[in-house]
């Protein structure tokens, strides 16, 4: 009978136990007296066990463990034992076995992928019960949520399909899936669909397309898992059938992630983005990080996703998935010195100047003076661990991972590096960071802002005199002012950046800011009210100022005149107290404000901005006199007469934008907002499945993903399944070759990055035109088609490794500069820089993203062998970056790069090439500090894809044979285990048409496994 279930998880820790004494294999004394009790009733003088118990529990899996002993006599214990069924530590304690009657109970995390042992010492008897159970575990008995009718189940055509890869397409990764079948709509089908044949009907998360959780069991001995699709519908009045199709193994988690964006990753059933928060159970490590000195620095102690060690020599569990390795994006420190940047607060460089002064560029304590940095310019961009990334992407479909590659020490230090460290939320920062300011329009409103008229104390003949005020823009009435603005100024200003009762702006992000004022305008309305009857009004201008945090002293950063010098005017007037006269009448009136546009300026959390009027006055009269002029300011243009009776076109702006694309110092970010907002999941999967070959098998029931590389995919020989017996001799077997991807020219390369100008120059100078670094060609025998095969990574781009004598300040010694890598444009010349060169191109902004090793340099004894510098504040402030050597304030001894090719590989922790093509490297010995010459390490090509690749070139024929396969074999079905036949070795390219319900035999393909042993590293290209 085949039943299919629509499936709502509910999880719990003791369903589903999974022992079973019939599956064992046992000495002679045991009687089972049901699956879970099994008893010894007579004495023995031997050694009894009984394995395995259960099946092959999940490696890394916890499991709840029960064991109840009664009747128990004789000396000896009698319980689990602390190996498995492959009879090496399963990961059980010793407090699971007893020598007296009572419960044992113990949670246990598998070891091995094997299942569980039972034993009883010599003179031991009694009876056994047993349960080992998965922590979190299924709950089937509660979790289905619904069975649909399939009307007569002898006839049910259900054909189910299996594979892992596919040798006609190289880069292909399948699972289970069935051919369509149709089920009937009838009265319980339509309601268990929750009535989706209805045009017009909206069920939540119950679309036609939507894959459904589901399992098919047949005669309850066979059961798989995965998902159900609705393909179609067949319906004249009403509803006749569904069509469907089933997907499990590979398929099922596959599905799952479609095409989500890489930005999207998230917890299990959690909100987008989720996972980057807590990625790989790093819990809130990838909320609200923060850009700075001690950031990037404290990182360089990690040693890999996993662990990280200190300087000092304590290691601890690493719970950042974030770190900041050497590499290059460009030119270093521009306008400051030779080597990299990563600057200090003003505190953080001299704490006598306060905690407040967290600025990193601005104006010093006094209006004149400057901080020495230079422009702030990110030098250090983060790469995250690809192994936390990839365990978070299997977590967020509710599996986890078994894997030796994956946990290798190796793949640990993988990171995938983000060379632009751009916002993918730009809107979103500059909306919060900004203030923009306008002039409301309509009604009573006038655009009028305030009145300026200042009278001069009694001045001396020839002295300026500078009159001035701050800004209120929304007319508040200063203290002893005479304000009264109409308060109509509107400001779409979300982190409440201006205060109109002093008139500035707080800056609330650090970065880089374009400041503007357009369409300010004034009138004068009397020049003539003090006590000097003639005068010269030199400048009526407006100032932005800006103080640095902490020091509270302003300095102009930009001026926007109505009257400058050049255009002063000799004021007469026609007394004291009078009019003006004559030819100053023509400077009453309308003032018209240059538009004011500062771009791209250095701003810090908490500096202060304000707009100043000013206005600069002296006579030449005998005496002291003292000077008056009434001014009104308008938010617009076009001013029609002074205030009240004047009104302005309110089209005035004033506006402090952040420029929210790139990460700066000081910034506070969430990681999940500076992934590429365009690559998907898949995207990003594919290209770490090809540059390691990997392959992926599935358990639905346990929601474990097996991945390892070819290689190592497939077990032992040892371990074949013998199909010899269960050929179908009477139907034609047949060996046909295969149509595959390969052609006469085979190439395996990384994508092409167009704005990586070396690896450009390199492509079309050393590699035949192929755009990469170290690509893998090989030109085949004439056994196959005329053409060219490239397999390229869909993801990642290929990444140029290689010194940099810019990275020091110093002689420009190139060849003790750490390799790393190096992400380069062409430079302002239009060249390629080189590493001894002295151009270095502007940074870039537009690269795509690197697969590189983290690689930590720690040397235990002083090594001045690769030396790298920063500077951290002014010219004099620089910090050397050397392994080994630990002097506060002047060098750091953690070096931290990223790389693909490791030009100096460390002797004692060697670092495999990254490349697809196998590449000479030299060693370095830090004891000694002994560089050895050079020597081929295989790249990708040869480590992951050779043997794969010469099979098929040896015997490149799929062979068709037909299989009486039964419910046991698939229940058992292991796509990792080769298959023997008469002599010979395969593994499973598919298994088509598996019809459960019938006796039929089964079409199978399989291809010829050979073992060829090693390959010599081939260099060549």
């Amino acid at each position: 009978m085949i039943k299919l279930e629509l499936l709502d998880y509910k999880y719990d820790d003791v369903s589903n136990n999974q022992i079973n004494f019939n599956l064992g294999t046992g000495t002679s004394a045991w009687n089972i007296v049901e699956d879970t009790v099994i008893e010894i009733t007579t004495v023995t003088t031997s050694f009894q066990k009984i394995y395995p118990v259960t099946g092959i529990l999940t490696d890394g899996v916890q499991y709840k463990l029960k064991l109840v002993l009664s009747n128990k006599t004789g000396a000896g214990d009698m319980g689990f034992a602390l190996d498995g069924s492959a009879l090496t530590p399963i990961g059980i304690s010793i407090g699971m076995r007893g020598a007296v009657n009572g419960t044992y109970e113990e949670t246990f995390t598998a070891a091995g992928s094997q299942g569980a042992y039972i034993f009883a010492d010599a003179g031991a008897k009694g009876k056994i019960y047993a349960r080992i159970t998965q922590v979190g575990g299924i709950n089937w008995n509660q979790s289905v949520a619904g069975n649909l009718d399939v009307g007569n189940s002898n006839d049910f055509p259900l054909a189910l399909s299996f594979s892992v890869g596919e040798a006609r397409d190289l880069q292909a990764r399948t699972g289970t899936y069935s051919k369509t079948f149709k089920i009937p709509a009838t009265k319980n089908n339509n309601k268990v669909l929750k009535g989706i044949y209805n045009e017009g009907y909206y069920v939540k998360n119950n679309t036609v397309t939507n894959q459904k959780p589901c399992r098919i069991t047949v005669d309850d001995a066979f059961s798989i898992v995965g998902k159900l699709q609705v393909t179609g519908l067949g319906k004249s009045t009403d509803p006749l059938y569904y069509s469907c199709v089933f997907y499990g193994n590979n398929v099922d988690w596959a599905a799952g992630i479609g095409n989500k964006l890489l930005k999207n990753l998230s917890v299990y059933n959690g909100a987008d983005g989720s996972g980057w928060d807590s990625l790989n159970g790093k819990t809130n490590t990838g909320i609200n990080r923060q850009l700075n000195y001690s950031e990037v620095v404290d990182s360089w102690n990690i040693d890999n996703a996993t662990h990280k060690t200190t300087f000092a020599g304590v290691t601890s569990s690493n719970y950042s998935p974030v770190c900041y390795p050497q590499a290059g994006y460009g030119e270093l420190n521009p306008g400051g010195e030779q080597g990299m940047q990563l600057l200090k607060t003003a505190y953080e460089h001299d704490a006598a100047q306060g905690f407040n002064c967290i600025g990193y560029h601005g104006v010093g304590f006094t209006s004149t003076s400057v901080y020495p940095t230079p422009d702030p310019c990110v030098d250090f961009r983060p790469g995250i661990f690809i192994y936390d990334i990839i365990n978070q992407l299997f977590a967020q479909e509710g599996y986890s991972i078994s894997s030796n590659f994956i946990n290798s020490d190796m793949f640990k230090g993988l990171i995938m590096l983000l060379p632009n460290f751009r916002y993918n939320n730009v809107d979103v920062r500059v909306a919060a960071n900004s203030a923009y300011g306008s002039f409301e329009e309509g009604g009573s409103e006038t655009g009028y802002v305030g009145d300026y008229s200042f009278s001069t104390p009694s001045i001396a003949a020839g002295v300026k005199r500078w009159e001035k005020e701050i800004i209120r823009w929304d007319g508040t009435k200063p203290s002893g002012g005479s304000w009264p603005g109409t308060g109509n100024f509107l400001t779409t200003d979300p982190s409440s950046m201006y205060n109109d009762a002093t008139g500035e702006f707080t800056i609330q992000e650090y970065g880089f800011y374009d400041i503007s004022m357009d369409n300010i305008s004034g009138w004068i309305k009397n020049i003539c009210a003090g006590t000097a009857t003639e005068y010269l009004l030199r400048y009526i201008r407006i100032q932005c100022e800006v103080a640095t945090a902490g020091t509270g002293n302003f300095m102009t950063k930009a001026i926007s005149y109505s009257l400058e010098a050049t255009s002063s005017r000799i004021v007469s007037c026609s007394g004291v107290g009078g009019s003006a006269t004559g030819s100053s009448i023509d400077i009453l009136g309308l003032m018209t404000f240059e538009n004011m546009l500062i771009e791209n300026q250095w701003l810090n959390k908490n500096d202060k901005v304000r707009f100043r009027i000013q206005a600069q006055v002296q006579h030449g009269m005998s005496g002291s006199k003292n000077m008056e002029v009434d001014m009104y300011l308008y938010g617009g243009a076009n001013v029609s007469a002074a205030y009240p009776a004047g009104v302005s076109a309110c089209d005035g702006l004033v506006n402090i934008i952040h420029k929210g694309e790139r990460v700066e110092y000081g910034q506070t970010f969430d990681v999940k907002n500076i992934i590429d907002g365009d690559s998907t999941q898949l995207d990003f999967l594919k290209g770490v499945i090809h540059a390691f070959n990997l392959q992926f098998t599935t358990d639905t029931v346990q929601k474990v993903v097996t991945i390892e590389p070819y290689n190592d995919f497939f077990k032992n020989q040892n371990e074949a399944v013998d199909w010899t017996n269960k050929i179908d001799l009477s139907r034609a077997e047949e060996d046909k070759w295969i149509q595959s991807q390969l052609r006469r020219e085979v190439i395996f390369k990384y994508k092409t990055d167009s704005n990586d100008k070396v690896v450009e120059h390199n492509g079309n100078t050393y590699w035949g035109g192929i755009l990469d670094e170290y690509p893998y060609r090989e030109f085949l025998d004439s056994d196959f088609e005329v053409g060219q095969s490239v397999f390229e990574n869909p993801f990642f781009a290929g990444t140029y490794s290689s010194q940099d004598g810019q990275v020091y300040r110093g002689p420009n010694w190139t060849s003790a500069t750490p390799a790393r890598a190096n992400l380069w444009g062409l430079c302002d010349t239009d060249t390629v820089p080189t590493p001894n060169g002295s151009c270095r191109p502007p940074k870039g902004y537009n690269f795509l993203p690197r697969l590189v090793h983290y690689i930590k340099m720690d040397s235990s004894s002083v090594s001045v062998r690769w030396l790298s510098s920063i500077q951290v504040w002014g010219p004099n402030d620089i910090e050397g970056v050397i392994p080994g050597y630990n002097i506060p304030n002047r060098s750091l001894p953690l070096l931290a790069r990223a790389c693909s090719i490791d030009k100096y590989t460390d002797i004692n922790a060697k670092t495999l090439p990254l490349s697809y093509g196998s590449a000479n490297q030299a060693s370095y010995n830090f004891s000694t500090k002994v560089i050895g010459p050079e020597v081929g390490y295989k790249g990708l090509y040869q480590t992951y894809y050779q043997n794969m690749i010469e099979q098929l070139k040896r015997n490149p024929r799929i062979k068709t044979v037909y299989v009486n396969l039964k419910l046991i074999d698939i229940n058992n079905l292991d796509l990792r285990k080769l298959v023997y036949i008469d002599g010979y070795y395969y593994y499973i390219n598919r298994i088509i048409d598996y019809k459960p319900n019938t006796n039929e035999v089964t079409k199978v393909e399989l291809v010829l496994w050979e073992d060829l042993g090693s390959f010599a590293v081939d260099v060549s290209f």
